[in-house]
């Protein structure tokens, strides 16, 4: 029976970080399936789905992703998920939306809220700072989905009034195929 399980991983960027954790993984049997990990200022953090060999030994693994995770100095968790098939992303057309303009408070919430009420699922965000002290820029890109039923005019009319408000870039483009 197939049986998966979530890794997380936050820290101090350094090099070895994802070798360490990998290392444990493949010694315990495990077959990594997805994984995203990003360097956000000087932290690392690392997300992974790990399919564990039949049958699983949790504690064993825990126990070894916890040393590493000390001789790396870096926190780590692992979260069973249990045997259930992954649920397949939500149905519907891909797009990227992004947001260039004057850094402020809200921006990721008034952007994201606006979207959760169209009911589109986000699937990733990104965010950076730009610029300097004195004029920064605030960066975000999403990926999301946007639902078959949805109405992408009232959705790009809710985008252009929030571009008022804010003061800000949006652009919302349809994604061709499949990146990674």
């Amino acid at each position: 029976m197939t049986h998966w399980a979530a890794i997380t991983v936050l820290g101090q960027d350094r090099p070895g970080i994802v070798a360490g954790v990998t290392r444990v993984l493949f010694e315990h049997g495990c077959n990594l399936e997805d994984s995203s990990a990003t360097r956000l200022r000087d932290a690392f953090a690392m997300i992974l789905i790990a399919q564990l060999p039949d049958p699983p030994h949790l504690g064993d693994l825990r126990a070894a992703l916890r040393a590493e995770a000390a001789a790396l100095g870096v926190a780590v968790d692992l979260r069973d998920l249990g045997t259930k098939a992954p649920v397949p992303p939500p149905a519907g057309r891909r797009y990227l939306l992004s947001v260039y303009g004057a850094d402020q408070p809200g921006i990721v919430y008034r952007v994201s809220r606006e979207l959760a009420d169209c009911t589109c699922n986000v699937a990733d965000v990104a965010t950076r700072r730009a610029g300097g002290a004195s004029a920064p820029i605030y960066i975000m890109m999403l990926e999301m989905t946007v639902p078959e039923a949805a109405d992408l005019a009232d959705i790009q009319a809710r985008l252009d009034r929030l571009r008022a408000e804010l003061q800000v870039d949006i652009t919302l483009r349809a994604v061709e195929e499949e990146t990674l």
